[in-house]
Order: C-alpha cells, then sequence, then structure tokens
C-alpha cells in the first residue's frame, strides 16, 4: 500500500480528490466533503486556499469559508486602518480600544453580510 496523505488516505485517494475538486462538475461536492471531514492539511492537498482574489469574488467567499474568513480579515484590517487614519485613535490612549475594536469588525461583518446575501439574491 502506498504512503498515507493528510489524514489517513492513501497518497491515491488524495490525488483522485485532488482532481475531482478542479472538475466544475464536481468542486462544490467534494470540497463540502473535505472541509466537512475537518482535517486542515487534507482539505489544503484537495483545495489549496488560493493565494489571491477580488475583493468581489462573492461566488468564491460562497464557496470557500476559509477565503471568506480571510476576505473578512482583510476587511476589518482595512476599517480599523481607515478608522485610525480619520483620528479614531489618540495615541495617548495607547491603542485602539478593545470596545471600538469591537464595533468596527462587528459592522464590518455585517456589511460582508448584507453584500454575500446580495450578491445570492441576483
Amino acid at each position: 500500500m502506498s504512503e498515507s496523505q493528510p489524514g489517513v488516505l492513501p497518497a491515491e485517494y488524495v490525488a483522485v480528490l485532488h482532481d475531482l475538486a478542479r472538475d466544475p462538475d464536481h468542486a462544490d461536492a467534494v470540497r463540502q466533503m473535505v472541509t466537512g471531514l475537518d482535517d486542515a492539511a487534507l482539505t489544503e492537498a484537495v483545495a489549496p486556499m488560493p493565494t489571491s482574489w477580488r475583493a468581489d469574488d462573492y461566488a468564491l467567499f460562497c464557496r470557500d469559508r476559509r477565503v471568506r474568513d480571510a476576505e473578512l480579515r482583510r476587511r476589518i484590517a482595512a476599517s480599523l486602518d481607515e478608522w485610525i487614519e480619520t483620528g479614531g485613535w489618540n495615541w495617548r490612549t495607547g491603542g485602539i480600544d478593545p470596545v471600538d475594536r469591537g464595533r468596527i469588525a462587528e459592522w464590518t461583518g455585517r456589511q460582508f453580510d448584507a453584500e454575500l446575501t446580495a450578491w445570492r439574491g441576483h
């Protein structure tokens, strides 16, 4: 038997799943199944996370939770930067107040969810 890959699957199985994940007819089902196994190494071997995407790539965000979470983190960081640049942060306070950070992250998340909901509705 061949050497195992991520998890307990033989390398040949991982290769087949990788090929299926690239086939548009099977990609969504394979990605959902692999993600559901909660094995990050297997998920990365079968459906590697993209290294870049557009800020409006809603199809990708809906298809891949890892990308959606990374895009949300990017948007939150950008919102915090904008907030700091527009005078929301005072050097005397020693940083961003956790309440403000939470408020900005929550607002940014709601906006992102609204964009995804609107895109799904079209």
